[in-house]
């Protein structure tokens, strides 16, 4: 029965917990998510460059 207790103390606290933060605006979650967003396309098109220099290159070598 203590493990029960436990989990439930725990649930009550991080409960308490989350009361306590501050959460972003609308506006702020829309454009943080949108800044975000904004650098995994420009690292997945860096990462895309860089596979391709690599493969050319491989390539290049094997002919």
């Amino acid at each position: 029965m203590r493990v029960f207790s436990a989990i439930a103390n725990f649930i009550k606290e991080s409960i308490e917990e989350l009361k306590k933060v501050t959460w972003p605006s609308k506006d702020q979650a829309i454009s943080s998510s949108i800044i975000v967003i904004g650098f995994i396309v420009i690292f997945a098109m860096f990462l895309s460059l860089i596979d391709w220099v690599v493969e050319f290159l491989i390539l290049a070598l094997v002919k």
